[in-house]
């Protein structure tokens, strides 16, 4: 197992523009690094056999004692506060290998999805905010479209007097009845008239890939 403790600690004058990591013996690591707020990242790293993540939060505050005492470099400065750390993270650097990359609308890419360690990781070379954008050119018109309803459709769902409601039972006795016949396509294209244009949408087609899609065949 390899535990990972991350905090944040007020910023001392030795602290520079370069992230620094210290390897003492032990197998254990620190790491520091400076943020845009005007304090110090620190990150502490270990190989145990012990679950340390079964533990509570104080334990694992004993446990980071005993493996960092005499450490060297910055561990008396880390050590000496995480009492009085109020973002102390710990976690255990495992490695997932999922059976799948994605799941109905959310999906794991680049690093989210394969990546082998923290410091091995290669980003994803797909350009989100552009992909996001030619999206949202294609569907926001005909989303428009269809969201463009009458206003007395709220009205006419919830009549306000028992004649309303009749009329309402009465409409949806008929659309019922037309379904249940032999020829429910009457219905089908009673609502079908509302053309929304999604059945116009036009794909765009990225002939780059069309060398990898034969490739996967």
């Amino acid at each position: 197992m390899s535990p990972i403790a991350y905090a944040t600690v007020p910023r001392i004058e030795t602290d520079d523009r370069w992230a620094k990591w210290y390897t003492p013996p032990g197998r254990r690591s620190i790491s520091t690094r400076p943020d845009p707020y005007g304090t110090t990242r620190v990150c502490l790293i270990f190989v145990t056999p012990v679950d340390y993540m079964q533990h509570s939060q104080q334990e694992r505050i004993e446990i980071l004692r005993t493996q960092f005492n005499g450490a060297g470099w910055e561990a008396e400065r880390i050590l000496s506060q995480l009492d009085q750390l109020d973002d102390l993270y710990c976690e255990d650097l495992v490695q997932v290998k999922a059976p799948r990359y994605s799941s109905g609308r959310v999906v794991m890419i680049g690093d989210a999805a394969a990546s082998a360690t923290p410091i091995s990781g290669m980003g994803t070379t797909l350009d989100h905010q552009v992909a996001f954008e030619r999206y949202e050119r294609i569907m926001r018109p005909i989303a428009e479209k269809a969201q463009h309803l009458p206003g007395f459709i709220p009205v006419a769902a919830h009549p306000r007097t028992r004649w309303g409601v009749a009329i309402l039972r009465g409409l949806a006795a008929i659309v019922g009845t037309l379904w249940n016949l032999p020829y429910p396509q009457l219905v089908v294209d009673l609502f079908h008239k509302q053309d929304f244009g999604t059945d116009n949408i036009k794909v765009p087609e990225y002939r780059e890939l069309h060398g990898v899609w034969a490739s996967q065949v």
